[in-house]
């Protein structure tokens, strides 16, 4: 009898998209342009896409009161946060100071060799930012 053989299924994943809900997205849409560089790629009023300057990051804004999304997962942050790794964490720092953004922890150097702050984005969502220590 001959053997069959069975391809197995392959799952090629090609984009990720943190998608965050606000209370305000224009805010949240502000905030990410203007700490991150971030561009807005799609915006509507029930959705704002934004990537990254290199396009690798992607985060995606819903309005809270968002049908597309049942409610109970629509609520502040909690259990989560987002890092993002860029190229002058002092930079950031100066932005997020200048808007008044909450600092939950200043610039420390870090034994993993990176320099590192947190802070909270219009959403509540803990942002854990760094940049490489040049030796």
């Amino acid at each position: 009898m001959p053997s069959i053989k069975t391809k197995l299924p392959t799952i090629l994943t090609s984009r990720l998209i943190a998608n965050l809900f606000s209370d305000n997205i224009q805010v949240s849409k502000n905030f990410y342009e203007n700490i991150l560089d971030f561009k807005t790629e799609f915006e509507s009023n029930w959705y704002i896409n934004l990537k990254s300057r290199n396009s690798q990051i992607e985060i995606g804004l819903f309005p809270k009161n968002t049908d597309l999304i049942p409610q109970n997962y629509v609520q502040s942050p909690s259990g989560v946060n987002l890092s993002f790794v860029v190229n002058d964490l002092d930079e950031v720092y100066e932005r997020a100071r200048n808007m008044n953004v909450p600092i939950i922890q200043e610039p420390e150097d870090e034994f993993y060799g990176q320099r590192r702050m947190l802070l909270e984005d219009p959403n509540g969502l803990l942002l854990d930012i760094s940049s490489r220590i040049e030796q």
